[in-house]
């Protein structure tokens, strides 16, 4: 199973760690989308990252996006085009 993780601060973590620690997923199949590099540190040895949605988390067959409403916006959520 790969599992794409969009929003990786506090909540977004704990997903990963415990998806890693129950086995869920290996390393390579766990994407974490970042906005700032600065938090690859703590965060590395899970996962693999990137800052941008790109084709690995658009094959995914988990998108978790543990965000706050905040990071949204102003912007109502829109239904993706079918």
């Amino acid at each position: 199973m790969r599992i794409s993780i969009i929003g990786c601060g506090n909540m977004g973590t704990a997903y990963a760690r415990s998806f890693r620690k129950y086995g869920l997923v290996s390393q390579q199949e766990l994407h974490l989308v970042l906005r700032r590099e600065e938090q690859s540190a703590a965060i590395q040895s899970l996962c693999r990252i990137c800052t941008t949605i790109d084709e690995r988390v658009s094959e995914s067959d988990l998108i978790p996006t543990p965000l706050l409403r905040s990071a949204w916006g102003s912007r109502p959520m829109q239904p993706a085009p079918s």
